[in-house]
């Protein structure tokens, strides 16, 4: 069940492994996605050996201060937002199906943003016409000439205008947001590592 950050768009996933996305699309945000990827999976598979196979389940079976020990132990960081953010998904999956979740559901979480909530849904369902705005994809749309920022833009409005500039790419391109997304985050990511 563990999430490659080469390949992570699945349109099949169950409901344990959306949860493990949702929480994967929050923890990465801001931070390698190779590092956080196997740090989810470590804390995920101490649940699974304790037969919670429900990452929410497993979360919700720890008093705060539990879960705080046990993220930390894995070096997630954040520690208190990323609480108060497990806790909200967990209670919003109570309240609706996973995969009936909607854009406004995700940014109604604390601590999840505009990139985090677009990420979850763009690489989870398909047919979904947002773009995860990323330092890559950013770069990408300079390097066409657009004027963007360096970083995702947290004003709604901004962030909707550059949005469309690059689905407006994707669909020149006639390829899928979500391809366009991974075929840049793969280029500009190995760029970055040379």
């Amino acid at each position: 069940m563990a999430i490659d950050p080469e390949n992570v768009t699945n349109f099949h996933r169950t409901d344990a492994e959306l949860q493990e996305f949702a929480i994967y699309s929050f923890c990465v945000a801001g931070k390698s996605s190779k590092v956080i990827a196997p740090r989810l999976e470590a804390f995920l598979q101490e649940g699974r050996e304790a037969g919670y196979d429900a990452p929410f389940d497993w979360i919700r079976h720890h008093a705060d201060d539990e879960l705080h020990a046990r993220l930390k132990a894995h070096g997630f960081g954040q520690y208190k937002r990323s609480i108060q953010c497990f806790r909200q998904l967990c209670s919003l999956e109570e309240q609706l199906p996973i995969h009936l979740w909607t854009l406004d559901d995700l940014e109604g979480i604390h601590g999840v943003g505009l990139k985090t909530a677009r990420f979850f849904l763009l690489h989870s369902k398909p047919g979904q016409r947002y773009a995860a705005l990323d330092t890559h994809i950013l770069k990408f749309l300079r390097d066409l000439g657009h004027d963007v920022p360096t970083v995702t833009p947290y004003h709604a409005a901004r962030y909707r205008e550059i949005e469309a500039l690059f689905i407006a790419e994707a669909d020149k391109r006639k390829v899928a947001i979500e391809t366009l997304d991974l075929e840049i985050w793969t280029k500009y990511s190995r760029k970055e590592a040379a």
